[in-house]
């Protein structure tokens, strides 16, 4: 399996990674580091395609009326299974609730399924 060491990438609709203070131990990452930005599932799926798997990934949940966060997670996941790239750190800044649990619920099983220890027997 590939390790990613890509850029970092914030989906989010409308805020930008500096205004996200509200994420505790995380917070910081959001200022101090530089993030590639997409705005929309369509965007995401391009900037997946053409550049890969990013070392880091933050979530925001709205995107449009269509397509949301959790689309973007999806289609990473597929992506990573499909190209054999481990899958990169996830966050979501997301303020919504059960969207927000909706992606790490999503991204926890996947994380389960991948490292889940093999069996000798």
């Amino acid at each position: 399996m590939r390790i990613s060491t890509g850029p970092l990438l914030f989906i989010d609709n409308y805020r930008f990674p500096s205004e996200i203070d509200w994420m505790e131990d995380d917070s910081r990452v959001y200022i101090a580091e530089d993030w590639d930005i997409v705005r929309d599932y369509d965007e995401f799926v391009n900037y997946i395609d053409a550049t890969g798997v990013p070392s880091v990934v933050s979530f925001g949940y709205k995107l449009s009326k269509n397509k949301t966060g959790y689309n973007c997670a999806e289609y990473l996941i597929e992506y990573c299974i499909r190209y054999d790239v481990m899958p990169p750190v996830q966050l979501c800044h997301s303020k919504h609730k059960s969207g927000k649990k909706k992606i790490n619920v999503l991204w926890d099983k996947f994380i389960n399924i991948l490292f889940k220890p093999k069996s000798i027997y």
